[in-house]
């Protein structure tokens, strides 16, 4: 979320929007909290809160994997895997074990899982630092973990694993987050085999499929990968164009839509895309989408959120775009306002306050809990 003092508004911020039964739902970068956004009523709703988890820790929720009428939320830094249901609002946690082989590996508890998929009774949690996939089946609770293929990355040193991920038919894949390799793993027969796919250069962020055809974001400076598994052929497109700065971090995603593939930025200042015709790459409205952007496909449209700006922008198959803003419901709006002020934690709440903290504030409720403080003490 992101307060604008000026406009007294809050803008919902977000990196995992899925469409679902009419509805785009994201957890809240912030804060422990599920919302929707009701595209027929162009408004946002707090679905539910994670009570269980540290209310303003960062990134909880990786994906978000739809079941019938229940989600399931991939445990980024969360400390479980969460079912919702989403006709009721209830919230069951889900424990997942600290794996034997994590002595081995350079775990990250912050960044367990960021991908997931759905299976028959199944869901795939695909890890960025967990070592192992992890099965889940949604009809009898067992939890089986899938670890075989972490020892050829460990012979080269990599401590990424993955970070977006695709399913086709039984089979998951994963491009990698340091190196140039896609892992493919097959859930029904739990076989797996590793491409090398792209030059050293390469890493990845993401995975799309256009047909016959793969197409892999970049995830630092090296370029964009179109792959065929079939033959393990590759193509680097390395003719970006000169609004793109090459940097690390570079790009979060990669989608098809309309003819063209888009490469979502996350450090980078600009959306790329690709004409599937012909492989030329420009840059796509660099002049309001800016790093820190997320694609959502919804029926004919895309929609693009901004987290720098607290805006979407929905663009047609003609091209055609309207920017909307996403704001927080005037009740979380006024929840949080007070609940991340620091005014009212240190003198109403009596949290610790560190020495040589000085109390700063951006909306005006925050005197009246000084003034208050003030006539008590």
């Amino acid at each position: 979320m992101r307060y604008e003092p000026q406009a007294d508004k809050y803008y919902l911020t977000a990196e995992n929007f899925m469409f679902y039964q009419n509805k785009i739902w994201f957890s809240e970068i912030q804060c422990n909290e599920l919302y929707y956004y009701d595209i027929q009523q162009q408004n946002s709703h707090l679905a539910c809160k994670f009570h269980d988890e540290v209310e303003y820790q960062t990134r909880l929720f990786g994906d978000l994997i739809p079941v019938e009428d229940k989600l399931y939320m991939t445990p980024y830094a969360a400390g479980k895997l969460y079912e919702v249901d989403i006709a009721t609002g209830n919230i069951r946690g889900i424990e997942i074990d600290l794996h034997p082989k994590t002595v081995k590996h350079l775990y990250n508890e912050a960044v367990k899982f960021l991908s997931g998929h759905a299976y028959k009774d199944c869901i795939y949690l695909m890890p960025v630092s967990y070592p192992a996939i992890i099965e889940y089946n949604c009809l009898t609770g067992k939890i089986s973990y899938y670890d075989e293929w972490i020892s050829q990355l460990e012979e080269s040193q990599r401590g990424v694993f993955f970070r977006k991920t695709i399913m086709v038919g039984s089979k998951i894949y994963a491009p990698g987050c340091m190196g140039n390799y896609v892992l493919e793993f097959d859930v029904e027969t739990k076989q797996y085999h590793f491409f090398e796919v792209g030059d050293k250069t390469c890493s990845y962020s993401s995975i799309c499929q256009v047909g016959e055809w793969f197409w892999l974001s970049p995830r630092g400076r090296g370029p964009i990968v179109k792959w065929k598994v079939d033959t393990n052929q590759w193509e680097a497109y390395r003719n970006f164009p000169a609004a793109y700065v090459p940097c690390e971090f570079s790009y979060a995603d990669i989608v098809y839509f309309g003819g063209y593939i888009y490469c979502i930025p996350l450090s980078s200042k600009v959306v790329m895309r690709i004409e599937e015709r012909n492989n030329l790459i420009e840059s796509f409205y660099a002049e309001k989408l800016h790093a820190q952007v997320n694609a959502c496909i919804v029926n004919h449209k895309i929609y693009f959120f901004s987290r720098m700006t607290g805006e979407m922008m929905i663009v047609d198959a003609e091209g055609n775009y309207e920017c909307r803003e996403l704001l927080m419901p005037e009740k979380q709006k006024q929840y949080h306002q007070k609940n991340t002020s620091g005014t009212y934690r240190v003198l109403v709440k009596n949290e610790p306050q560190k020495e040589g903290d000085i109390l700063q504030e951006d909306y005006s409720e925050a005197l009246n809990d000084y003034l208050q403080y003030v006539l008590q003490n």
